[in-house]
């Protein structure tokens, strides 16, 4: 599970599985009653997020993260994708 506060106006509760193998993959969407998005009404009719996922994994000393966040603004979908990775040193 993870739990995320976007600075404007959005709030989604992911969920998903991990694997053994130090594999987390989590999943939210707007529509979704376990794992979804909420949003002010301003965001929701203007700029909806619709959907999330995230993969995280973790290896020795390495963290890394993939994330896409699906978005509506102004009837124009597009996808916002971010990803990085900390190591220990």
């Amino acid at each position: 599970m993870h739990s995320l506060m976007i600075p404007r106006a959005v709030t989604l509760l992911a969920g998903g599985k991990s694997s053994n193998d130090g594999v987390l993959e989590v999943t939210a969407k707007a529509e979704d009653e376990d794992w979804g998005i909420v949003q002010s009404p301003f965001m929701r009719e203007k700029a909806r997020t619709t959907e999330f996922t995230q993969k995280i994994e973790v290896s020795g000393d390495k963290l890394s993260y993939f994330q896409t966040t699906m978005v509506d603004i102004y009837g124009k979908v597009f996808e916002h994708t971010d990803q990085n990775e900390l190591i220990r040193q």
